[in-house]
């Protein structure tokens, strides 16, 4: 059987032009709607971090219902997808926001994972064999810009981390915390910013060497994964200096963090006599941009550097 696309030569020039995936999928959606009659369709992804599947882009569905409608990734019809081509319902046990009298749900895979699906249903007429061969094919090219986006962001990724700690970098570490403060800034919701020295780090490495620096470096690290949620962040700034950014927690939830974490640190033999200075800063009670938070944060922390009384130091704001 031969099939004809009267779109196919346009879709493929706009898919390599530099487009975004959400405008590369609505051009899918559009030659779909042009080849096949359907009455609503809809790509369901999974978010980074996150234990469900929702809607990325559709057509015909209400906007309460792809805000709501959420389908867990432990679900039975997820496991079912996983180990079929696509499933093909025409008696209506599944169904999604209207009733539909057939309904065709293809998986998509990225790297032989399984990362989401569409569905497409119809409400008073049968797909067509010649139908589910044009799908087969636009499923195809879903799974081809679905892979190379997440390729991208894998590499976007990579350019964000420090390539010894694991962590963000100075550049990506700053970018995150900006704009995360102008978002929290904009609910009025809570949150804390604490840097991290390592004190006299240069005397420390003239001890140590500079082959075990990295290693070092490494375990602080891994002390910071393992004690920060995943709306937190972490990232190293200078050689001897780290930073963790935190949603929803203000400077006393804070600093009983650090602490914790501190004493973590210090548990390592390696680490005994080394001294971990701390310097934190929240938005309570102050209305600043980032920049000025960051310079009260260093202050604090440069305090905490001169103490000889306290491995912490939270930011107080100057009388008038």
């Amino acid at each position: 059987m031969e099939i004809g696309f009267r779109h196919l030569d346009e879709l493929c020039l706009s898919l390599i032009s530099k487009n975004t995936m959400e405008e590369n999928l609505s051009h899918i959606i559009r030659s779909i709607e042009d080849e096949v009659s359907f009455q609503s369709l809809g790509i369901y992804l999974k978010p980074r971090n996150e234990s469900h599947y929702q809607v990325k882009i559709h057509r015909h569905l209400s906007h309460h219902f792809v805000k709501e409608h959420l389908i867990a990734e432990d679900d039975k019809l997820i496991e079912e997808l996983k180990n079929l081509k696509y499933i093909h319902c025409s008696d209506k046990k599944i169904k999604f926001e209207y009733e539909a009298l057939d309904l065709i749900i293809f998986p998509i895979y990225f790297q032989n994972s399984f990362i989401g699906f569409i569905f497409i249903d119809k409400l008073d007429e049968r797909f067509s064999n010649y139908e589910i061969a044009k799908l087969n094919i636009y499923v195809a090219l879903l799974s081809f810009i679905l892979e190379i986006d997440q390729l991208q962001l894998h590499i976007e990724r990579i350019n964000e981390l420090d390539n010894v700690t694991g962590l963000l970098n100075h550049k990506s570490f700053i970018k995150n915390c900006k704009k995360n403060h102008t978002l929290m800034s904009r609910y009025k919701r809570d949150f804390s910013l604490c840097l991290l020295k390592i004190n006299k780090l240069d005397e420390i490495t003239q001890v140590i060497g500079n082959h075990k620096l990295p290693k070092f470096l490494q375990e602080i690290a891994e002390v910071f994964k393992s004690n920060i949620r995943e709306t937190d962040f972490a990232g190293i700034l200078y050689p001897d200096t780290f930073g963790i950014y935190y949603n929803e927690i203000n400077k006393d939830t804070a600093k009983m963090v650090a602490e914790r974490i501190h004493s973590s640190i210090i548990k390592n033999p390696r680490f005994i006599a080394v001294q971990f200075k701390w310097g934190i800063n929240d938005n309570r009670e102050q209305e600043i941009d980032f920049d000025t938070m960051f310079k009260q944060t260093e202050e604090a922390l440069m305090e905490s550097v001169r103490s000889s009384q306290s491995h912490i130091c939270v930011y107080k704001k100057e009388e008038e």
